[in-house]
């Protein structure tokens, strides 16, 4: 694994308190949904990881979106764009589970708006989720 890799990783994990379990993904409690989560969870931190990496580059790490609806834009934009490539095939292929749903995604979509935030010093409401 590349170092990048690893540092963006330990950022995610320090960053925000991850889904883990069925209860926390808000999915069916049937037989199979511990896999399910399972492949959430790691979608979710591969997600935050192409976030964080994403967000220290050329064309995000100066850009203070807590104070410019524009820059806030921007990044509400990648966010739907990781959640898009990253997550929501995981969530379509365990739809079976409700994985899908609006609660789910929620989720998800939370705890990529939590590493922006945090990475950005932002408190309180934001729009971030917008563009999902």
């Amino acid at each position: 694994m590349r170092a990048a890799t690893r540092v963006a990783r330990r950022w995610a994990n320090r960053l925000a308190k991850n889904p883990r379990s069925i209860d926390d993904w808000q999915i069916f409690s049937e037989p199979g949904a511990g896999v399910a989560a399972k492949a959430l969870s790691a979608a979710l931190k591969k997600s935050q990881t192409v976030l964080l990496r994403t967000l220290k580059g050329p064309g995000y790490k100066h850009l203070e979106p807590d104070h410019d609806d524009g820059q806030e834009t921007k990044v509400a934009k990648l966010i739907g764009q990781i959640f898009d490539k990253h997550m929501y095939p995981v969530m379509l292929k365990f739809d079976d589970f409700g994985a899908a749903d609006s609660e789910p995604r929620y989720v998800g979509a939370q705890g990529l708006i939590n590493v922006a935030k945090k990475f950005y010093g932002m408190t309180g409401w934001t729009s971030l989720g917008d563009h999902l």
